[in-house]
């Protein structure tokens, strides 16, 4: 069905459209009869990804600086791949 990535507390829209871009890349579309979700929480220099698919419950916190999300999300995504 879809695939939803919302962002909270990340005000910048560059470093937002390349974390969403990265992500999508990585993992592709879901298959037609499923919806997955990413959540990205970020506070006080810290990120926490949650990813939720019909078969999987992921979570991760990343000391990350904001624009190093973009390479350090789709590495950890293929080390547990949501497929």
């Amino acid at each position: 069905m879809s695939l939803h990535i919302d962002m909270e507390g990340v005000s910048d829209q560059q470093a937002k459209k390349e974390i969403e871009s990265s992500i999508r890349e990585c993992v592709g579309e879901p298959p037609k009869d499923e919806d997955w979700n990413i959540s990205i929480s970020r506070s006080d220099g810290q990120s926490v990804v949650v990813v939720r698919t019909p078969r999987l419950a992921l979570r991760k916190l990343f000391f990350s600086n904001l624009w190093s999300l973009s390479e350090a999300i789709p590495a950890w995504l293929h080390q547990h791949p949501v497929h």
